[in-house]
């Protein structure tokens, strides 16, 4: 992580500090998990807000899946949460956007990757911090790369969701 970088706004996606209808477009990706529980439909509302009228936002999150969840150390340590496809698409519709598309990816090298970072990488990282590690072997990241091109009904490890403002 380059440490000189800083963020050019530093704010709550419960109050973003802009005028309305300010954006073309938004990301909001692997971010809802992270926000206070109960407030997503708040927090999709401000988004909204600052979008321009027929903005598109792109949506990530990790999928509700049984195993998924099993498998994510950040589930147990810090509350990181997971949402089903019918959870983000009621999100995004009761903030008042207009879902285009609903799918998930990813798979079984996408939780490989997770674990990697989370049990060996970020520790790492925290106690020798010149240490240069990457977030999880190539060949790993190779294949998760594979599996995020192929989309599943439901079962995949992340929840995709694009929708307009």
């Amino acid at each position: 992580m380059d440490k000189t970088s800083r963020p050019d706004v530093l704010a709550s996606v419960l109050y973003l500090p802009f005028r309305s209808q300010t954006f073309q477009e938004g990301l909001f990706t692997d971010v809802i998990e992270h926000i206070p529980e109960h407030t997503e439909v708040q927090a999709l509302k401000e988004f909204r807000r600052v979008l321009k009228q027929g903005s598109q936002l792109l949506l990530s999150t990790p999928n509700n899946n049984a195993l998924y969840k099993l498998l994510d150390p950040a589930y147990y340590t810090i509350g990181h949460r997971h949402y089903s496809m019918q959870e983000i698409k009621s999100f995004l519709e009761d903030a008042g956007f207009e879902l285009r598309s609903l799918f998930s990816s990813g798979g079984t090298f996408a939780l490989l990757s997770v674990l990697w970072y989370c049990l060996l990488t970020f520790p790492l990282r925290k106690f020798v911090p010149r240490l240069r590690l990457s977030d999880a072997p190539k060949f790993i990241a190779r294949r998760e790369g594979v599996e995020y091109t192929h989309l599943h009904a439901d079962g995949g490890y992340t929840v995709f969701a694009i929708a307009v403002a």
